[in-house]
């Protein structure tokens, strides 16, 4: 069972949401599963991810304290992106530190979810981002996108940097939490992101927050 790295197409499109929803199914697929969060911002104003994600999932995680602080192996008080918020602090975020909390979480679980924060750009020092991370580990990822208007262009952009980086897509989750967003762009928005690019629609988060993954990649990826 691989490690997946959840990412969107900007902040607040659905992707703790997702992780937690993930991780509810494949626990009741029995895999035991974690998640992570490589660095939290604005942990005061808001609860934290990983909390939802275990609220979500509904099952007792496995915690003792290394595992809790492999979680979430950085965290800051300022809500902002990650290299801002750790230079208010005075620290500097080191990627070896993320990747060992990564690799002992995967000894002791089957698979890992990992959130990303904001959108895959997104810089956690003033000459790394994200996505120079993901290359090394190249580890599938599957991308969230909100249902709406603009949702093409940010999908697009987001698909062809992953790619471009040879880093593997399991596919894209159309979170269609957003009401307003008209019918016909609804059911068009996901059909020409998957024509253009090439990558798999694989499921959807209605307005109800239930996930509904395609039977393809049930198969696939998690038989």
């Amino acid at each position: 069972m691989p490690t997946w790295f959840i990412t969107g197409t900007d902040t607040e499109v659905g992707k703790t949401i997702f992780t937690g929803l993930f991780g509810n199914l494949l626990n009741k697929k029995n895999i035991t599963v974690t998640t992570q969060k490589w660095v939290q911002t604005g942990n005061q104003d808001h609860p934290l991810d990983i909390t939802i994600h275990d609220q979500l999932i509904q099952s007792a995680q496995a915690n003792n304290d290394t595992i809790q602080q492999c979680r979430m192996p950085y965290s800051f008080t300022l809500p902002a992106s990650a290299h801002l918020a750790a230079k208010e602090e005075n620290k500097i975020i080191d990627q070896n530190k993320i990747i060992q909390s990564l690799r002992y979480l995967e000894k002791k679980f089957n698979t890992v979810l990992i959130e990303g924060l904001g959108g895959i750009h997104v810089p956690l020092t003033e000459t790394l981002t994200t996505l120079d991370v993901l290359e090394q580990l190249k580890i599938h990822t599957i991308i969230i996108i909100p249902n709406q208007i603009g949702a093409i262009n940010h999908a697009l952009l987001t698909i062809e940097a992953i790619a471009n980086r040879q880093i593997p897509i399991s596919g894209f989750i159309i979170n269609n939490i957003n009401t307003k967003t008209p019918k016909q762009v609804k059911q068009d928005n996901p059909n020409i992101i998957q024509s253009l690019s090439g990558i798999t629609c694989i499921g959807s988060i209605n307005n109800m927050k239930q996930l509904e993954l395609s039977q393809q990649f049930i198969k696939q990826e998690l038989s």
